[in-house]
């Protein structure tokens, strides 16, 4: 989120751009921070509520069969480890398990079934 960090993506991405066209297998990394750079990140937060640990495998299982570039996924439960600031507070709806999709440290409405999630994730 800080832009002096855009800034020097977009220096670097210059800087290599005539050499990256001319031998794009030399710079597969680079390419792949390209695409983090024009695409941005995609956070997939999903919030237990009472949902079981089956529940949760399913979704994961679910959204890793998706091409997804450049993805972050949260499972928020009482145990959470580190969760972004943004992310925080997300509420579970009905205590059911909830999904939030996040771009650019912006989060979706909380959808609660993976058909819901993969549709917000295809935007």
């Amino acid at each position: 989120g800080e832009d002096r960090y855009q800034a020097e993506a977009a220096r670097v991405i210059r800087l290599f751009a005539e050499a990256i066209a001319k031998q794009p297998f030399v710079f597969a990394h680079l390419l792949e921070a390209i695409d983090l750079y024009q695409r941005g990140a995609v956070e997939i937060v999903l919030v237990k509520g009472a949902a079981e640990d089956r529940e949760v495998e399913e979704w994961l299982a679910h959204i890793g069969k998706l091409y997804l570039p450049n993805r972050a996924i949260f499972v928020i439960g009482r145990d959470a480890g580190f969760i972004p600031e943004y992310v925080q507070g997300r509420p579970a709806i009905d205590g059911k398990l909830t999904g939030y999709v996040c771009r650019e440290r912006a989060c979706s409405a909380p959808v609660t079934t993976i058909d819901a999630l993969e549709a917000e994730l295809r935007d």
